[in-house]
């Protein structure tokens, strides 16, 4: 009796794992996804909002250049009018300086010397109308390098301003590619 239970249960064991594997299995559901027409609409929704996305940004960079523009001309401006200030003070301290009227004791000699010398007054008087001329000259050519070097550096910087534009709007196209 015993053989026979030990025979019956090992074909029992044998015929579990083949009837488990041979079981059929509940069929599994395909996964639904979005249809075609879905997939479209989402993917003309992306593109619509990927327009108005590099549409906002194209508008936020013109202005933060305009901006940008506005605020470096102010500084120029500014700039200048401050230098044109030091200019006008170093003119008058010149002008106090070369022309400065003799009075008293020094007034006193230079009548003299103009009464003996005439020639030499007139040739003093000469050698600082030359040096007038240069020195307004000179102020005038610093004043445009002045000017030269305001308007470079706003170049540069709304340059630098246009490359960084630049840079997040190809950052942008790629990021909608993905």
């Amino acid at each position: 009796q015993a053989k026979a239970l030990q025979e019956e249960r090992s074909q029992t064991l044998e015929k579990a794992p083949a009837e488990s594997l041979e079981a059929p299995q509940p069929p599994t559901p395909e996964p639904t996804g979005p249809t075609k027409e879905e997939t479209a609409a989402l993917e003309q929704a992306l593109s619509e909002r990927s327009a108005e996305e590099a549409n906002q940004l194209r508008l936020r960079q013109e202005a933060e250049y305009k901006q940008t523009a506005h605020v470096l001309e102010e500084e120029s401006r500014e700039k200048l009018g401050h230098f044109d200030a030091l200019q006008q003070a170093a003119r008058e301290r010149f002008f106090h300086e070369t022309y400065r009227a003799k009075t008293g004791f020094d007034g006193f000699i230079n009548a003299i010397k103009e009464y003996l010398n005439p020639r030499q007054m007139a040739e003093d008087a000469r050698e600082r109308k030359e040096a007038e001329d240069a020195f307004l000259h000179r102020q005038e050519k610093e004043r445009e390098d002045r000017i030269a070097r305001l308007r470079d550096a706003e170049r540069t910087d709304l340059g630098d301003l246009t490359e960084r534009h630049q840079q997040q709007r190809e950052q942008s196209f790629r990021y909608d590619e993905n």
